[in-house]
């Protein structure tokens, strides 16, 4: 692929350590209940050659397995985690996800391929229906959650809470012409975060509808759920809807969708949103992370050789 940005240093690549914060020695094992590592690895992890971080890296899969843990963490960073991320992005009925538990956006495939760039730091993603961008922020952790059978459902970008200091708004606040739309036809819409208080997520609707931003104003500072009416206009509404975390964003067009219909769509449902939650019941990341968008896995893993994301124009 022309234009591609030769990867830089090993290290550069690879996350510090493979500590979550969980540092507590499981007896039965003599491994660390949250990364894995025996203490003795645990004590002279710096001092490590990179061929033997290597070989504790891609034998940590096989010990969490051991000791039940419901994620992994990707022994990957910087320029090799966005490749790998741009490479599943285009694997068929992959698809991704900024939200929380009853309240995302999603982008998919449409019954069109997915046009990709790798560009900068930044993996852009378009279909006639959907828009993201997504890069790496300092301190990004990569986690695998896996069922029993020890299979990924899914990649999740997380962040550490201390890097999360700024609260976002716990009220509808219209914020004005939408000027960092990724679909340029957005950018005069007005976009209006609906609220949702959550430290990594805006949750936004966009909309020329004046009759929909009135009914919005009329709202302003509110708390969406004590606003079942509105709720139910925005199910409805023909609007653009938009999902905003520290690693970017993505934009999908059109209603509300309840189903399973692929391709780009936002998800709305209050009574899961009251739970709080930042993922389903049973899906769990180390106390210390905050989920920041998903990546749901293709038809197949991604193997040596995977697909790239090309570069615009090629």
């Amino acid at each position: 692929m022309s234009g591609r940005a030769t990867p830089p240093d090993l290290a550069q690549n690879l996350p510090p350590s493979p500590c979550v914060g969980i540092c507590q020695i499981d007896r039965a094992t003599g491994w660390c209940g949250g990364c894995g590592r025996s203490e003795k690895e645990l004590a002279g992890w710096r001092d490590l050659p990179a061929f033997a971080q290597r070989a504790v890296w891609a034998d940590l899969p096989r010990r969490n397995a051991i000791l039940g843990l419901g994620f992994r963490l990707l022994p990957l960073a910087g320029t090799a985690l966005l490749e790998h991320l741009a490479g599943r992005s285009l694997l068929p009925g992959a698809r991704w996800a900024i939200g929380v538990h009853g309240a995302s956006v999603e982008f998919a495939a449409d019954g069109e391929p997915v046009r990709a760039a790798l560009e900068a730091g930044v993996l852009h993603l378009a279909t006639r229906l959907g828009r993201a961008t997504l890069t790496l922020p300092a301190g990004t952790r990569a986690f695998e959650l896996v069922d029993g059978q020890g299979r990924a459902t899914r990649l999740v970008l997380a962040l550490h809470r201390a890097r999360l200091r700024t609260p976002n708004p716990a009220g509808i606040e219209l914020i004005g012409p939408d000027r960092d739309a990724l679909d340029p036809g957005g950018r005069a819409a007005v976009l209006v975060d609906l609220g949702l208080g959550r430290r990594a997520l805006r949750f936004c609707v966009r909309s020329h509808d004046p009759v929909l931003l009135a009914r919005l104003e009329a709202r302003r500072g509110a708390a969406l759920q004590d606003a079942p009416d509105l709720v139910a206009a925005l199910v409805e509404a023909a609007a653009g809807w938009v999902a905003i975390s520290p690693f970017g964003r993505i934009e999908a067009e059109g209603r509300i969708l309840r189903n399973d219909q692929a391709g780009p769509r936002a998800r709305l449902l209050p009574d899961l949103l009251a739970s709080g939650r930042e993922l389903e019941p049973g899906l769990e990341l180390p106390p210390d992370y905050v989920a920041c968008a998903s990546l749901f896995p293709g038809e197949a893993g991604l193997p040596n050789g995977a697909p790239r994301a090309t570069a615009s124009g090629e």
